[in-house]
């Protein structure tokens, strides 16, 4: 049995968290029990990360007491006083795309990290740079199965979709949503649909009255099949100005990808080194309206190439199949028998 943890609240709308999705996952293959350490049921980025966590403490500790281990999801690598109260071994997986700036942590805390994990070369080398030890590439896996490829032609209006919804105020900015509206608001025949997750909803509502927008996009408030969703887009969009608030593997871009859509993504984002190399999309290099429009231009007039080249993409090497059997290569290489 496995102790996991994860700093972020759990989603209002159940299965629409990708990181918790994830988590439920190893959880169903490798038992144990999840537990968040954040202590508001809405994401505060305010609150002291050095507090996460003693709000429910005995029942964190009671959770590690009788597992084989503690696997803890962060979106960066931050000081958590909590975990140095834990007994078994820690695995620490950063989520998101780390920043040449991080700063380094207490050698006694970095000690007791028996994993550092990551989901690309990209982290793996910022850490290794900074003399961390222990780190380990496991690349984000999603269930391929409901994706199956589809190409849609290029008429008068070009259809993208973001499905990355943020979770505070601010990062309707950080997140690129005013950046697309105003993008939206800039440009004839785009279109786009968000998928949001019953979180800043008078919010977006209002920026899209705000932008004069509303008859470019479709707001889908509620779980809804990607897949099936996936069909009636060329692209997908998952922009930031932070590379904190955006997985370093988004799953929505994976889903895009291996349905056979472009993406459009912001350099800060690891992925984008994987887009590049794939010709699978643009990678917007400044944030700004402007570099925007020109890259969903270029993908426009240029789609077939991007999208043959996402079309030949080999599905499986998203598989969560392979992400279960690596954490389990992983578990075992720590003498915990799974």
């Amino acid at each position: 049995m496995i102790n996991y943890l994860c700093t972020s609240p759990k989603p209002i709308l159940q299965g629409t968290d990708a990181l918790y999705n994830e988590i439920e996952l190893l959880k169903t293959n490798f038992g144990g029990q999840i537990h968040s350490l954040f202590p508001f049921k809405k994401p505060i980025s305010r609150f002291p990360a050095f507090l996460y966590g003693f709000h429910n403490f005995n029942t964190i500790k009671n959770s590690a007491s009788n597992s084989k281990l503690n696997h803890i999801f962060a979106p960066s690598l931050v000081y958590l006083p909590v975990l140095n109260l834990l007994p078994k071994p820690l695995v620490y997986n950063i989520v998101t795309s780390i920043g040449k700036q991080s700063k380094l942590l207490p050698k006694s805390f970095i000690n007791k990290l028996a994993a550092l994990v990551v989901s690309n070369e990209r982290d793996a080398a910022n850490l290794q740079s900074k003399n961390y030890e222990n780190v380990t590439v496991i690349k984000t896996g999603i269930d391929i199965n409901p994706f199956t490829k589809h190409q849609l032609a290029v008429n008068s209006t070009f259809n993208l979709l973001m499905a990355s919804a943020p979770w505070e105020a601010k990062q309707l900015a950080t997140k690129g949503v005013r950046l697309l509206l105003s993008t939206l608001q800039q440009t004839n025949n785009l279109h786009i649909t968000l998928l949001w997750r019953n979180v800043l909803v008078p919010e977006i509502k209002q920026l899209i009255n705000e932008y004069n927008v509303a008859d470019k996009v479709r707001l889908i408030n509620e779980k809804a099949n990607v897949a099936q969703l996936l069909k009636t887009v060329h692209a997908t969009v998952l922009l930031c100005k932070d590379a904190s608030v955006v997985k370093a593997y988004p799953h929505s871009l994976i889903e895009s990808l291996i349905s056979g859509k472009p993406v459009i993504t912001s350099t800060q984002i690891a992925i984008a080194d994987f887009v590049q190399q794939n010709n699978c999309g643009v990678v917007l290099k400044d944030f700004n309206a402007t570099s925007l429009i020109s890259c969903i231009n270029y993908l426009k007039n240029n789609y077939n190439q991007y999208c043959n080249a996402t079309l030949n993409l080999d599905a499986n090497n998203f598989s969560n199949k392979q992400m279960l059997a690596n954490y389990k290569q992983l578990y075992n290489s720590l003498n915990i028998n799974i």
